[in-house]
C-alpha cells in the first residue's frame, strides 16, 4: 500500500479520535467489544454505540464511527494487519491533525480489528464504486445558440435551444474528480427521460422481489 490519502469526509472522526479523553475512548472501545455485529448502516452503529458512550454528543460518535468503519473496510480489502494500518494513518493524519501523538496510533491499532465495524452499508458501498466510474453528480444545461448569415454584423436569422448534460464522475481507483459534457436535442432529452424512468420501475419491481424474499435492502446515499 502506497502512501495513504485520508478523504476530506473522514478528516473531522479522526482528528476527534485523536482529541477525546481518554475515559471517553475506553467507553468507545468498551462498547465495541460486546456491540453486536449485525448494523446495517453507520447510522445505526453509530446511535447505539452513542448510547453506550455517554461523555460523548452523537454527532461526535457518528464522525468517528464513519471514519473507523472506512478504515475497518480498507483493511480488509488491502489485507493489511491492524498495527500498520493505524500506523500509516498516523503518517497521513499527522498533515492535518497539530501534535499528534503515539496514542492516536494506539487507539486505532486497538480498535481497527473489533468486528463490530464491519457495516453491511459499507461492504456495499464497495460494491457500488467497483465500476470503472462512479457518478457523483449531474446537470442539465440549457442555452439559446444564435445562426448568423453570411455578415455577423447583422441580427441573425434563426436560433437553436442547446442542453448540455453534465456529468461528474470518479474514475476507479482514482481519488479526482472528472467532468464530462453532452450534446442533447429534445428527442435526446425525451429519451434520456423514458431510460430513467425505466430503470425506477425496474427498481420497484426488484424492490418487490427482495421484500418478498425477505432479504435486507441497502439503500446507499
Amino acid at each position: 500500500m502506497g502512501k495513504l490519502r485520508i478523504p476530506d469526509r473522514f478528516k473531522p472522526g479522526l482528528q476527534l479520535l485523536a482529541k477525546i479523553p481518554s475515559t471517553s475512548y475506553e467507553e468507545i472501545l468498551t462498547a465495541g467489544s460486546h456491540a453486536p455485529s449485525t448494523f446495517a448502516t453507520n447510522r445505526e452503529l453509530a446511535a447505539w454505540i452513542a448510547s453506550e458512550v455517554p461523555s460523548l454528543p452523537e454527532a461526535d460518535v457518528a464522525k468517528i464511527i464513519g471514519s473507523l468503519t472506512s478504515l475497518y473496510r480498507l483493511r480488509l480489502r488491502d489485507d493489511v494487519s491492524s498495527s500498520k494500518l493505524a500506523a500509516d494513518v498516523a503518517i497521513a493524519a499527522s498533515e492535518f491533525i497539530a501534535n499528534l501523538g503515539p496514542e492516536f496510533e494506539k487507539r486505532l491499532a486497538t480498535l481497527l480489528p473489533l468486528q463490530f465495524l464491519n457495516v453491511t452499508s459499507v461492504k456495499a458501498k464497495e460494491l457500488q464504486i467497483q465500476g470503472e466510474k462512479t457518478l457523483c453528480d449531474s446537470k442539465i444545461l440549457t442555452d439559446i445558440r444564435p445562426v448568423f448569415g453570411e455578415s455577423v454584423g447583422e441580427s441573425p436569422d434563426a436560433a437553436i435551444i442547446i442542453h448540455t448534460l453534465k456529468l461528474g464522475f470518479h474514475d476507479s481507483g482514482s481519488p479526482s474528480h472528472r467532468d464530462i459534457y453532452i450534446s442533447l436535442d429534445s428527442d435526446d432529452i425525451s429519451s434520456l427521460k423514458k431510460a430513467l424512468e425505466r430503470a425506477e420501475e425496474k427498481e420497484r419491481s426488484l424492490r418487490l422481489v427482495l421484500e418478498q424474499a425477505k432479504i435486507q435492502l441497502i439503500d446507499l446515499q
